[in-house]
């Protein structure tokens, strides 16, 4: 939010105005009234009672500055609301895979289980009472998860609190809603029991008969796509061969994987594009270390000057001279930026405005509008009208993208009579604090400079965004080890006839185990290969998405080697550590065990 407002009591107001008494623009500073207007139909939205209001009086054309309220509270939750939407689709994900984990259970276990439950129905119990068993072993398990988690939240809120607390500039609340947690779990719980029904369908086709045979086929046949094994290579074949010809166990596995990569990825994205300069100059965030605030027009001849003396110590990558203030557009406020130098504006379509009859506009500004290139439209400022053609569309993000840009000839018909902003991206921003002293003392009495706090506000951003990064990346390890210690229990107990054969032909259970361990990382490779498909087409659009809430309709991906191969090991070291220590049971296996066969 450009505008920040203090208030101070009648005596500091009084106080301050008369150190302001002998600067240039004393005049206006005392001019400055705060007017609060309420609407007594409050059907009308907050936009609509603005729009109407200047429609009808037209003060909002003569004010200096004017805001809703609901603009006011979403400027200052947008990026903690931009966050947590982003942690909020995780959940999302997390519920997905949840379920997703939770079928795979209930089929897995159905087949384990095919002689008790076809015993089950010979004693008279019918299909649905024994997927009433399933359904409430499955839900009390949730509940109770339910509970531990919401006592686990609490530290998480706290902490995110004093994470965001510097970026919306007010103290955040350490509390939780009881009623909508309760909301949230019972829905959870509603979506888990219709998804059992599902996954327990298989329990209707199991009669007696087919019990007898533990549910499997008559007949079998070699599946042509089973790896071979490798003399040389035995145990990372054998683990291979294992994973081929077992496909359909582990699909729901590999889902998993790549739905965790897919959000680590996007993640990793986010970051590298956030804090590179060039990436976020492109989205239309102006990057600006040096600022130069004119107190009184000056000549071309002492802007120049000033120039030099920056490129005396470092070159100028980026130049804005630019003015930002509130103008109408056929009645409703926007803002608006006044360049003296428009080519400096991001284009994305079309051209920069260059006469005195045109207009830029961003991309949210034009569809909000419903305006495109070649269109007319009238802008208005203090009681001043001037027609203006739409030359092309810019990325911008001041005032969450909705502005316009109109070069300073156009300005000046509409009663702006100067531009007293320069600012100025440098090559090398360490040099910024000698140059502001400098120009400092060669133009004591003319302007001000300041040293942008551009790295100060990344920085905040950073902070809440490694955040939700290490709560990403810690859950993602941990649905890790539950998928892999429930997978592997089934597996084991699958297997145990074949883990006892293996041990008859030499294998030890070392070697067991790390082939169990291998397979699973085979299973974690081929998600992640998913995974980073995904990424590549999907990251783009989601983080679009994401960024068009704080005014960035053109957001540039940066995937890097680092970005994909992070989160990639993460997971391969997770699957392949959690298989190995989750196979520990084959040590308990013996050879004996194949007489009870």
């Amino acid at each position: 939010m450009g505008l920040k407002i203090v208030f101070v009591s009648d005596d500091d107001y009084a106080a301050l105005h008369r150190d302001a008494v002998a600067m240039s623009d004393a005049k206006r500073c005392s001019d400055f009234r705060l007017l609060q207007i309420y609407k007594a139909d409050k059907s009308m939205s907050d936009s609509q009672f603005k729009n109407q209001l200047n429609r009808d009086t037209g003060i909002v054309d003569y004010a200096f500055f004017s805001i809703q309220r609901a603009q006011s509270y979403n400027y200052t939750y947008i990026s903690v609301d931009m966050i947590l939407s982003g942690l909020l689709i995780f959940v999302g994900f997390l519920v997905a895979i949840v379920l997703i984990v939770l079928a795979h259970s209930i089929s897995t276990g159905i087949e384990m289980e095919y002689t008790s439950l076809g015993m089950l129905k010979a004693q008279g119990f019918t299909s649905g009472k024994i997927k009433a068993v399933f359904a409430l072993q499955y839900l009390i398990a949730q509940v109770i998860g339910a509970f531990i988690g919401t006592v686990l939240a609490v530290p998480v809120i706290m902490f995110f609190g004093d994470v965001f607390q510097p970026i919306i500039g007010i103290p955040s609340g350490n509390s939780f809603s009881a009623l909508k947690s309760i909301l949230f779990i019972a829905s959870v719980l509603a979506v888990s029991a219709l998804f059992i029904a599902l996954a327990s369908r298989k329990i209707g086709k199991i009669s007696p008969m087919k019990a007898i045979s533990g549910g499997k086929n008559d007949v079998y046949f070699s599946n042509r796509l089973n790896a071979p094994l490798s003399k040389k290579a035995l145990t990372p074949s054998l683990a291979f061969r294992q994973f081929t010809s077992n496909k359909r166990r582990y699909i729901a596995t590999i889902i998993i994987v790549s739905i965790l990569m897919f959000f680590m990825i996007t993640m990793n994205v986010m970051g590298a594009s956030v804090t590179s300069k060039s990436a976020m100059e492109n989205m239309g965030m102006p990057i600006a270390e040096l600022n130069i605030d004119y107190k009184e027009e000056v000549p071309d001849s002492t802007v120049k000057d000033i120039e030099s003396i920056i490129e005396k110590h470092t070159a100028i990558e980026r130049k804005y001279n630019l003015k930002n203030m509130y103008m109408s557009l056929n009645g409703s406020e926007y803002m608006s930026i006044i360049y003296k130098n428009p080519e400096s504006l991001m284009m994305s379509e079309g051209r920069y405005p260059k006469y005195d009859n045109e207009i830029a506009l961003t991309q949210i500004l034009a569809d909000e509008l419903d305006l495109k290139i070649g269109d007319k439209i009238t802008v208005s400022n203090q009681g001043k009208k001037l027609e203006c053609i739409v030359t092309g569309l810019y990325n911008h993000m001041f005032d969450l993208g909705l502005n316009f840009s109109i070069p300073f000839e156009a300005a000046q018909k509409l009663g702006v009579q100067d531009v007293l902003c320069c600012a100025y991206s440098l090559k090398e921003p360490s040099k910024c604090m000698a140059i502001a002293d400098e120009i400092e003392e060669k133009y004591p009495d003319i302007l001000t400079v300041s040293a942008s706090e551009t790295d100060s506000f990344v920085e905040l951003y950073s902070t809440a965004r490694n955040a939700m990064t290490g709560v990403i990346y810690a859950v993602s390890v941990l649905f890790s080890l539950v998928v892999v210690m429930m997978v592997c229990k089934k597996a084991f107990l699958q297997e145990r006839r074949d883990i006892g054969i293996f041990k008859s032909l030499g294998f030890t259970s070392s070697k067991l185990r790390l082939q169990f361990a291998v397979r699973f990382l085979i299973v974690s490779l081929a998600g992640s290969a998913l995974g980073i498909v995904i990424s590549l087409f999907c990251t783009p659009m989601t983080l679009t998405w994401v960024f068009k809430m704080i005014g960035v309709s053109n957001f540039i991906s940066r995937f890097s080697a680092l970005s994909i191969i992070i989160p990639a090991a993460i997971t391969a070291v997770s699957f392949f550590t959690f298989a190995y220590l989750s196979s520990r049971k084959i040590k308990k296996v013996e050879i004996k065990e194949l007489v009870t066969e």
